[in-house]
């Protein structure tokens, strides 16, 4: 089985970023996916958040969405919010 993570920033600045996010939400929501949310801006996630950035080789682009296999360490990117829309 496979687990959704979803990189976001609660701090984001970026309109871009806030509109994305939210219509990344809505889209999972519709389609009833669960997912883990990480919020990348939170102090206790910058290691977890490093990771992610270091995975899908994008830094400070927000929503990135990733799956993770049951059993496997490491998450594999999908994509940022224009690949999933």
């Amino acid at each position: 089985m496979k687990k959704c993570i979803v990189l976001v920033s609660r701090q984001s600045f970026s309109a871009e970023h806030k509109s994305n996010s939210a219509s990344l939400e809505a889209i999972f929501n519709a389609k009833k996916i669960k997912r883990e949310e990480v919020d990348g801006s939170a102090e206790e996630n910058t290691q977890l958040r490093n990771d992610l950035f270091s995975i899908s080789g994008i830094r400070g682009t927000y929503p990135q969405v990733f799956f993770q296999v049951e059993g496997s360490n490491t998450p594999q990117f999908v994509g940022l919010f224009d690949a999933i829309q």
